[in-house]
């Protein structure tokens, strides 16, 4: 599992958690003002498109 000191700050509840693999479905601005700098690998964001 990912650190558990990051995620016990973020307030919304994971899509899918494997290992030390974390996925949120989530407006992103929403979690990541919760994560702290400097702890995440990557970010894939999807835009809708119209």
């Amino acid at each position: 599992m990912a650190d558990n000191k990051i995620l016990s700050n973020i307030k919304e509840k994971p899509y899918f958690v494997k290992g030390n693999f974390v996925l949120y479905n989530n407006d992103c601005l929403k979690v990541l003002e919760q994560i702290p700098e400097n702890s995440v690998d990557m970010i894939f964001a999807d835009p809708p498109y119209f």
